[in-house]
């Protein structure tokens, strides 16, 4: 209860200044984002269940899926989307890609599974990192090639 209150103050304090607020499910291990599917649909019913009134909150389920095959994500997805729109049916959600949120492009997968096997909802955005020093022009093709067809939102970037 504590750590979901503080994160509603936060929400209140960017809504109170005009800012969005982006709460994002961190799991970096296990990468596998079905390991703790419960806990994260108990944390985004008390989440959205507190900011419903709010239009500037939007939801990352699953921030740098790793180690765990399109699919797996595509699944976790399936069922979390759900529990966030039985709340608050047009909230915008965003979904990790595989690969820490590349495409594949950090472990061998590739853009075209997510392009043939979308997560099935609308209102959503896939995420994309991308960090300069690290993410060469492979990194840089990945995310214009993805962003050409799906609605992508970069949400970690560094140079």
């Amino acid at each position: 209860v504590g750590f979901t209150a503080q994160v509603n103050t936060l929400i209140a304090m960017a809504s109170d200044r005009g800012m969005y607020a982006l709460v994002d499910w961190h799991q970096l291990n296990p990468g596998d984002p079905n390991y703790n599917l419960a806990l994260a649909k108990q944390f985004f019913t008390d989440i959205v269940t507190s900011n419903k009134h709010r239009n500037n909150v939007l939801y990352d389920i699953a921030n740098e899926p790793n180690n765990v095959a399109w699919q797996g994500i595509r699944d976790y997805a399936s069922e979390g989307i759900p529990v966030i729109r039985a709340i608050k049916n047009d909230a915008i959600v965003l979904v990790g890609t595989h690969g820490w949120a590349t495409f594949g492009a950090s472990d061998g997968g590739t853009l075209q599974e997510v392009i043939d096997n979308p997560i099935p909802f609308d209102n959503i955005m896939y995420t994309f990192h991308f960090y300069a020093a690290s993410h060469l022009e492979f990194y840089r093709t990945r995310l214009d090639s993805a962003s050409d067809v799906l609605p992508v939102f970069v949400t970690e970037w560094g140079s």
